[in-house]
């Protein structure tokens, strides 16, 4: 039986799982019904019986039930009725009263067969099932003792042959007694298997959330230091030529030279705050920061590289621009979207499978298409695309991510198109 995140087991009617979950959670309400019903329909049976047949020889003249003996028959049939009712919420109690008021039951009317008396097999059933750690042994062992007893104790009386209240033991009352006991262990070991599926799922779905938590902070932190390094250049332009203004309007008014002036000075602190800030969320060792970051320019070679490790790649692109398209930030995000779908195909799709990558330019966007023909259609997109939503947020895009409708994978990113000068 699958059991998925949610605990909901696989493969049961949706209206018997709701009333199952029902019954789960009023155990008690639950049992007093089903204790009401069967007094009602075996227990009334009984009492009759021992009032109608109290007195009544049945075997050697032994009475079936020995009239000083018929309240207290009574009474014990009312015991093990009642205690049907805490048999899950207090199930040692209850198993005891039931044991205890059976035993009696058996040793004052002994010869009939009540109907209140295979009750005590649905308390050993419950108490051998919910009970505590060692409740089947308890369970199995006050039964198998107690049929001993009634057989030495209640058969002589009815006129049965010394000896052979053994043979009574073992063909007439531990068969029951065993069957009722297994009945239980199977129970409790299928709740225990049930219940280790669904704390499995609810760990398993925990981890996936602090496995997706954590790629987006990865993903944070590498945005920040390609962030920091787009700004850093766009910042260190701005001072340099802040200086030459200042230096080139000597000859001007004083009014330009300090604003000039402030100008560098506020971008020389701009650049410092925000390098201080930043250096909290570089993990790496910052050696790699001195490449420069990868653009649109950059695709064919990761065409290539994807090529050669064995995928198919054909790239098709509409309506591209002569001049400025994108800002130094969104190409690197278009060029990661790539790069993820691409290494996700890798992955997933299987041998021999191909990728089809296409950019369709218009005068406000461009739509970055992604779509492999691979077998790993079902496949999880994979934590880096949960990250490149992160990336292209930053930049005003979106990212739509799942199994095609004809098989495969598909991956659709939007980026607001910027002219810009190169």
């Amino acid at each position: 039986m699958a059991v998925d995140g949610g605990g909901r087991r696989h493969g049961i009617p949706p209206w018997l799982e709701q009333l199952n979950s029902c019954a789960r959670a009023r155990p008690l309400l639950v049992d007093s019904v089903t204790a009401l019903v069967l007094a009602a329909l075996l227990g009334s049976w009984s009492v009759w019986l021992l009032f109608d047949r109290a007195g009544e020889p049945v075997v050697g003249g032994a009475p079936a039930t020995r009239p000083p003996f018929t309240l207290l028959a009574v009474a014990s049939v009312v015991l093990v009725h009642g205690a049907l009712a805490w048999r899950r919420v207090r199930p040692l109690a209850s198993f005891a009263i039931a044991a205890a008021a059976t035993g009696v039951l058996l040793l004052t009317s002994i010869w009939w067969l009540l109907p209140s008396v295979p009750v005590y097999l649905l308390s050993l059933y419950t108490f051998s099932a919910y009970g505590r750690r060692h409740a089947p042994v308890w369970g199995l062992t006050a039964s198998a003792v107690g049929a001993v007893v009634v057989a030495v104790c209640g058969f002589p009386l009815a006129g049965l042959p010394a000896g052979e209240w053994l043979v009574h033991v073992v063909l007439r009352l531990l068969p029951f007694v065993v069957a009722a006991w297994s009945l239980g262990m199977f129970r409790r070991v299928r709740v225990a298997y049930v219940a280790a599926l669904e704390e499995r799922a609810v760990r398993a779905e925990a981890e996936r959330e602090e496995r997706a938590r954590r790629a987006v902070f990865d993903e944070r932190a590498r945005i920040a230091r390609e962030m920091h390094d787009i700004v850093a250049h766009a910042l260190s332009v701005v001072i340099s030529q802040a200086n030459g203004g200042r230096y080139a309007a000597r000859a001007e008014p004083e009014a330009a030279v300090e604003a000039l002036a402030t100008i560098a000075r506020t971008g020389r602190q701009a650049l410092g705050d925000m390098r201080g800030l930043l250096r909290v969320l570089r993990t790496g060792d910052g050696e790699d920061d001195q490449f420069p970051q990868p653009a649109l320019a950059d695709l064919p070679a990761l065409f290539d590289r994807v090529r050669a490790a064995g995928v198919r790649v054909v790239f098709e692109e509409h309506d591209a621009p002569q001049n400025g398209c994108l800002s130094a930030s969104a190409e690197l995000a278009a060029f990661r979207v790539v790069q993820e779908a691409l290494t996700n195909t890798l992955k997933h799709a299987g041998d021999a499978a191909g990728a089809q990558v296409r950019f369709d330019w218009t005068s406000e966007s461009v739509s970055i298409t992604v779509r492999d023909d691979g077998a790993g259609g079902t496949a999880s997109p994979g934590h880096g695309l949960i990250g490149m939503r992160e990336r292209l947020a930053v930049v005003g895009g979106t990212l739509d991510a799942g199994p095609a409708p004809d098989g495969g994978f598909l991956v659709v990113a939007r980026l607001p198109r910027v002219e810009v000068d190169r």
